[in-house]
């Protein structure tokens, strides 16, 4: 039997485990801990099942009406998919180029950027992560553009708000140390307090106050951390990036996977305002988890598209709904792609579940903002009892033990009953990611892990 060259060439995407021979505690693969909205069960319990005979609405305009209403934008700027991880993939093939210059994201993010990117032989380079695992916006920043040395002075100390209620927040602080370089910036914030640039509160809504002592951040003798073959960066593709550093396209995971760490909205800008002809894709999976979001930017940066998802903060993992905020050329783009594959991406059920939870907003709001309370009070007490615990501004929490080994964790955990996913790498490896459980469920978790350690 003959299969293609590519297929030999491609290490698929491998997706959390889904047991059925016994009950766990399933903190493995980030879904919502609370059921969807009674109205989307409504939705469910009413349908017309009389109407599957006939195809769905390729445009899904009912559900992209109410998103639009939402994000107070036209539906023309909506792309709705099959799950954001196809919308991811359509995005390969839409805005990037095999012998183009390479697409940059993390060397730690979401995983399934590097199964796309090797699946249309789009070329990419992974910057890395810097030392407490944040973004190290100088790898974003090209060498040419003419106010690299100011963007990367004044926002080297970057940190944002896992408090933030306004989603149109400039940044936000994460009540968290800081580090860039030999530096180290605190700060005491309350909402929305915005980021720290040069020392001073970027949008003050209840900024509270901010303590900057002697710390100096900056960039070491103006140079970034990741290089080309070298340093802390990695390449991979047929063409490497130019004397100049350019890229023709940057996807950053917001917050993070896994770390769950968010990157702030001003430092997103810089990107956008340095990149002005590469398309700035944002994975905002988890965003709702944050309070956070670039949605309003788009707007301003035609080079910006949102990805975002109902499987997380909605509870709607297993319907597979996602969808993209952008201005037109790009959704036009995304659109082509789809026809190119299948017009019909999302069933006439998924269209009305997804619109009537879209629209439940109090309910969401409600179960969200308990998971995040419950993912703060967890984190704190994984720190009572020796764990060293990401600040995170998702649904799961990024955790690991000194002198403990990570897949003895993971395993011995799920001896206990109770799934997590572990991610090898060198980095990586001794971190377990747990998702945010119900109180009953992370109060069984501390104390398991508590008893292994």
């Amino acid at each position: 039997m003959r299969f293609s060259k590519l297929l030999k060439t491609l290490t698929p995407y491998t997706a959390g485990e889904q047991p059925k021979d016994k009950r766990y505690i399933k903190l493995n693969t980030n879904e919502n801990a609370y059921p969807p909205s009674e109205r989307a069960a409504e939705i469910f319990r009413a349908f017309d099942f009389g109407t599957l005979r006939l195809y769905p609405d390729p445009e899904a305009s009912e559900l992209k009406e109410v998103l639009a209403k939402k994000y107070g934008i036209e539906p023309q700027n909506i792309f709705v998919g099959n799950g954001s991880d196809e919308i991811l993939g359509f995005c390969f093939p839409a805005f990037f180029d095999a012998d183009g210059e390479p697409v940059l994201f993390p060397d730690i993010t979401y995983s399934f950027y590097p199964v796309y990117a090797d699946l249309y032989r789009i070329p990419y380079r992974t910057p890395s992560l810097k030392d407490d695992y944040t973004i190290d916006i100088g790898d974003y920043i090209p060498k040419n553009f003419k106010e690299r040395e100011s963007a990367l002075r004044n926002s080297d100390c970057l940190s944002t708000d896992k408090n933030a209620k306004n989603e149109s927040a400039e940044c936000g602080t994460n009540n968290a140390e800081t580090k860039s370089g030999n530096a180290e910036c605190n700060t005491k914030s309350g909402i929305n307090s915005g980021g720290i640039e040069n020392g001073k509160t970027k949008c003050g809504i209840n900024s509270g106050e901010t303590i900057s002592g002697n710390a100096e951040c900056r960039i070491e003798n103006g140079k970034t951390k990741c290089v080309i073959n070298g340093g802390g960066s990695k390449t991979s593709g047929v063409k490497k990036d130019t004397q100049n550093g350019g890229s023709q396209g940057i996807i950053i995971a917001n917050p993070n996977a896994p770390t769950g760490i968010l990157f702030p909205v001003v430092g997103i800008r810089k990107i956008l305002e340095a990149n002005p002809e590469s398309v700035v894709i944002i994975d905002e999976a988890y965003a709702d988890f944050s309070g956070v979001s670039v949605v309003p930017l788009v707007k301003e940066y035609e080079n910006l598209l949102v990805v975002r998802t109902f499987s997380k903060s909605y509870s709607l993992a297993g319907i597979r709904c996602g969808y993209a905020i952008g201005q037109k050329p790009l959704i036009d783009a995304l659109k082509i792609i789809k026809n190119s594959f299948n017009s019909y991406t999302l069933d006439s059920l998924t269209i009305k579940i997804a619109a009537a939870a879209c629209a439940d907003a109090g309910y969401y709001d409600m179960i969200n903002e308990r998971i995040m309370n419950i993912r703060d009070k967890t984190k704190e007490e994984l720190r009572k009892i020796g764990f060293i615990a990401l600040d995170s501004s998702s649904n799961f929490l990024f955790v690991k033990k000194d002198g403990t080994d990570g897949e003895y964790l993971f395993s011995e955990l799920k001896k206990n009953g109770i799934l997590t996913r572990r991610f090898k790498g060198e980095r990586t490896g001794d971190f377990i990611r747990v998702t945010v459980g119900t109180e009953t469920e992370m109060k069984e978790f501390v104390r398991v892990i508590e008893k292994l350690v």
